[in-house]
């Protein structure tokens, strides 16, 4: 009686043990992504050209370049009569990135950034989050009219079709 009721304990925890392990959702033979995975934004790696204070765009945009004619061109109206000598054009290879630039536009004092808050892709669209930082009142900042800018590249291996979504936030912050 006792090794029946022993049999009984070991085949009901086995059995227990074997309901546990199945997964009605798995999907191990089939390499489709569940909706639910599809769905998940990855990160993306991006990679800062240039930063800064100084450029002649005086209103605020944001350009997504393709190729390096285009880029070139940019290049010189962002820095052709504020900087002198134009600094040197970051090399990028266009077969396998795309370049991101954004302007806050003029601004009246220093103390503005721009910021990649995020870069993301969901379902092959890339969506770019920068954060237009600007100084509050009690900030030490320059008198100096600036107009912030940054330049970054992004895999196109990512962005398929080049098709980049750029949202932009702003944010005030203290100096305390």
């Amino acid at each position: 009686m006792k090794s029946a009721f022993i049999s009984m304990i070991v085949y009901c925890c086995f059995l227990l043990f074997a309901c546990a392990n199945q997964n009605p959702t798995s999907n191990d033979n089939n390499s489709t992504p569940t909706p639910e995975k599809q769905n998940q934004a990855q990160k993306v790696t991006w990679t800062e050209l240039y930063k800064g204070g100084m450029s002649a765009v005086e209103q605020p945009k944001q350009l997504v370049v393709t190729n390096q004619d285009a880029y070139s061109t940019l290049w010189a109206e962002t820095f052709g009569y504020v900087i002198n000598p134009v600094p040197e054009i970051p090399k990028v290879d266009f077969s396998q990135n795309v370049v991101v630039a954004a302007f806050m536009g003029q601004v009246n004092t220093g103390g503005h950034e721009i910021k990649v808050k995020s870069v993301e892709q969901t379902d092959g669209e890339t969506t770019v989050k920068l954060l237009y930082r600007t100084p509050a009142q009690n900030c030490p900042v320059t008198d100096a009219q600036e107009n912030p800018c940054l330049f970054f590249s992004l895999p196109t291996n990512l962005t398929g079709s080049n098709k980049v979504d750029i949202q932009v936030e702003s944010e005030t912050y203290h100096c305390d």
